[in-house]
């Protein structure tokens, strides 16, 4: 028999579905893994995860005293296991059968050369005017980024594996938000000063990712992703890097720039924010006509619309990051965005 691989598969959960949580307990693999799936439940009235008929491997099941937020959670599970390799995985997806396998034959052919690999998260067709808008704005892209790349400094919690030995005394940080955003670059960026090897992209690992809250209109997953992505380039300054200003930024200026525009032409007023938001739908709409060949005016609205609530948490977080406060408009969009939203209680 092959040397024996260890493997925790981690999942904080917060729902009580319990059938997406079997699918991933029933992943087959073979007898040279050994398996432990770790399911830190974060929902203290929630039911127990059902351990009965699951084959060939131990399950594992943590409860949270109060509710800690995803991040907080997998500190639990790596606290509560000890294998040599960990597999990060939400518990919304639905994983491909041969998950299992596909990451042993990393392990087995690779793990010496990289930190970890990670995988590819499929995300269902668009089911609406919403989700095409999503899907155009491109910011599914790092879901999806294992089929771009052939390595990565980073991977999403979705679908990553990583050596224990690589993650050492790190941890997922408490200052991002509870439901997620920038705690896994900011994770897997400082595991990488214990070694400065990569995370191989293996898009044959898949795992299937549908629409959040079934493709209902809701912005507040991704201000919240923003808000938390906002603090790394204060962090890891050798990454950033400077960008023509987005939307948010725009009217930003627009707002500081207020008192002196209405006092050459109170018109102005009304005029350069009306321009700034035409401008960005227009030149989205020119961006999908030219890289995707959509002609639909509807579907560059939708992106448009997303990416501003996104970009406002962006702004939102970076003033308070650098210190200046709230800023009112990135603050007032973020508002919006919040407020047009459902309640966001899931894991990204």
């Amino acid at each position: 028999m092959e040397n024996i691989v260890t493997l925790d598969v981690i999942i904080p959960s917060v729902r009580s579905d319990n059938l997406a949580l079997n699918r991933i307990l029933r992943l087959p693999h073979s007898d040279a893994l050994r398996v432990i799936f770790c399911i830190v439940k974060d929902n203290h009235s929630d039911v127990e995860v059902p351990k009965a008929n699951i084959p060939n491997a131990r399950v594992l099941v943590v409860r949270n005293p109060t509710n800690l937020g995803a991040p907080m959670s997998r500190n639990v599970g790596m606290a509560a296991t000890g294998s040599e390799w960990i597999l990060f995985l939400d518990d919304d997806i639905e994983p491909q059968r041969d998950l299992l396998f596909q990451y042993e034959e990393f392990i087995r052919q690779h793990g010496s050369s990289y930190i970890g690999a990670t995988g590819m998260t499929e995300f269902s067709p668009a089911v609406n005017s919403f989700t095409r808008g999503i899907r155009a704005s491109d910011i599914l892209t790092f879901f999806e980024i294992a089929g771009w790349y052939s390595s990565l400094k980073w991977g999403i919690t979705a679908n990553v594996l990583i050596n224990r030995k690589a993650i050492a005394w790190q941890r997922f940080s408490n200052d991002y938000p509870k439901n997620g955003g920038g705690e896994d670059i900011d994770f897997f960026l400082r595991c990488r000063v214990n070694g400065a090897r990569n995370f191989l992209c293996l898009p044959r690992a898949k795992v299937h990712h549908g629409w959040w809250f079934a493709g209902r209109r809701t912005y507040r997953r991704f201000s919240r992703w923003a808000y938390g992505d906002s603090l790394l380039p204060k962090r890891f300054p050798r990454f950033r890097f400077w960008n023509f200003p987005n939307i948010a930024e725009l009217m930003l200026l627009w707002l500081v720039t207020l008192p002196l525009c209405v006092h050459v032409d109170s018109s102005l007023g009304v005029l350069i924010p009306l321009g700034i938001l035409l401008g960005d739908v227009g030149v989205e709409y020119l961006k999908q006509i030219i890289e995707k060949h959509t002609w639909n005016p509807v579907v560059a609205l939708e992106a448009t619309v997303i990416r501003c609530a996104m970009i406002s948490g962006d702004v939102v977080g970076i003033c308070h990051v650098e210190g200046f406060g709230s800023s009112v408009s990135g603050l007032t969009i973020f508002v919006i965005a919040n407020t047009l939203s459902l309640k966001d209680s899931g894991l990204s």
